[in-house]
């Protein structure tokens, strides 16, 4: 009984750790495109990308540590 519990805590570490992955990669892609924004000359919308990466990268990397 307790294998069964220990292998369901080992998947859902790694779903966990997939998930923090892909908002990682999805919130460095939001600073991307902020900065492309901004180069732009749409500084409303990079300011919101910034925003929404700075605090998708924050929080994954605080998960992760």
């Amino acid at each position: 009984m307790s294998e069964n519990s220990s292998s369901a805590t080992a998947k859902i570490s790694t779903y966990l750790t997939m998930i923090v992955l892909i908002v990682l990669a999805l919130s460095m892609v939001a600073l991307i495109s902020s900065v492309n924004l901004f180069v732009g000359g749409n500084e409303v919308a990079a300011l919101y990308l910034l925003i929404l990466g700075l605090i998708a990268m924050a929080l994954s990397l605080y998960v992760m540590i």
